[in-house]
């Protein structure tokens, strides 16, 4: 409902107005029941502003989240870009690496037959040397020589025997014959001893070669596995990327729809907040029109009571009296000029 106003168009002034007191009782009403409207459009002003501002949050949140998703798929788009050379490389270190495991292991294994072919001529070797048992014909050399000096002896005993002398000399000669297959028996063993021998001290050296070529091998077997796990995490990764992308793109025009139904809420909360906002001005506007109603009123109040006072001391009877010697005074005809 409109507030009341205490001043009057031309022609509807009332015969008798009421007294200035009236009228400032009548404009306090009236600001009491203006602040109270203007309290009220302020409060509904509060609730559409709320609203607005719920819708403005949301649209913010939606915003935010709709540019994070942008982001996001071009993130992804960036990493896979980033991976395909990275997975290319990758691939090619691994076919290097597994040429060299594979080399790697080809030596290995040749070290190791070489081990084991040495273990067999070192067992042969072995088995060659313990071939020479030299105790039966040491023996036989000494029944030989024993023999031999008993024929010698006898021979010398009777020269003229020449039966003795002849198995004297057939006994020198079988043992001759003995010691020379004798001493080519022991030259054969120890050259079978000196080949073991030689086997045993190379062992060593063979054996050491076979520890560097799994040590080799097991470097380009760590290097290899090390390689292979990044490998997998990068394939990983690669198979990954492919669908998170594709439901990042997928929800992208679903959070731009939100984002324009935001848009569109805020607006139409924006222009049901205009009514609120202009019954809340108008009200303030009243409110501060009733406020110079009673401010002007109260000055006339004042001016009133000073224009009583006044009447009332140009009514008093020293104000009558110089009042009418003042009105003789003006009456009387000038002086003329004094003559020096």
């Amino acid at each position: 409902t409109p507030l009341r106003s205490t001043f009057k168009k031309p022609g509807e002034l009332q015969g008798n107005p009421p007294p200035i007191a009236d009228r400032i009782v009548a404009v306090q009403n009236e600001i009491k029941e203006a602040l109270k409207a203007t309290a009220a459009a302020k409060v509904k002003v509060a609730a559409a502003q709320e609203v607005v501002t719920a819708a403005k949050t949301f649209l913010q949140e939606a915003a935010a989240n709709c540019e994070a998703t942008k982001k996001r798929v071009a993130q992804l788009a960036a990493e896979k870009v980033k991976l395909e050379p990275e997975f290319n490389r990758l691939n090619q270190e691994h076919t290097k690496l597994t040429a060299a495991q594979n080399t790697r292991r080809s030596e290995l294994e040749q070290a190791q037959k070489r081990l084991a072919n040495h273990k067999d001529a070192i067992a042969k070797a072995d088995t060659e040397v313990k071939k020479f048992d030299l105790g039966p014909a040491n023996a036989a050399e000494k029944n030989l020589v024993g023999e031999a000096k008993r024929m010698r002896d006898e021979s010398n005993a009777k020269p003229e025997d020449a039966t003795l002398k002849q198995q004297a000399e057939g006994a020198e000669t079988k043992l001759a014959e003995y010691r020379a297959k004798l001493a080519e028996t022991r030259s054969n063993l120890v050259g079978a001893q000196s080949r073991l021998t030689e086997l045993r001290n190379q062992l060593a050296g063979i054996a050491s070669n076979v520890g560097a070529a799994q040590k080799d091998f097991a470097q380009a077997s760590g290097a290899l596995q090390k390689l292979d796990t990044e490998r997998a995490k990068v394939s990983d990764r690669r198979a990954k990327i492919g669908p998170e992308a594709q439901a990042a793109s997928k929800r992208v025009p679903v959070l731009e729809k939100s984002v324009k139904n935001a848009q569109d809420k805020v607006a139409a909360k924006e222009k049901d907040l205009a009514p609120p906002k202009a019954a809340f001005d108008q009200a303030v506007a009243h409110e501060g029109k009733l406020q110079a109603d009673l401010k002007f009123w109260r000055a006339e109040e004042v001016n009133a009571k000073r224009s009583e006072e006044h009447t009332s001391e140009l009514q008093s009877q020293a104000y009558l009296v110089c009042r009418l010697l003042l009105e003789k005074k003006k009456s009387l005809p000038p002086r003329p000029p004094s003559s020096t």
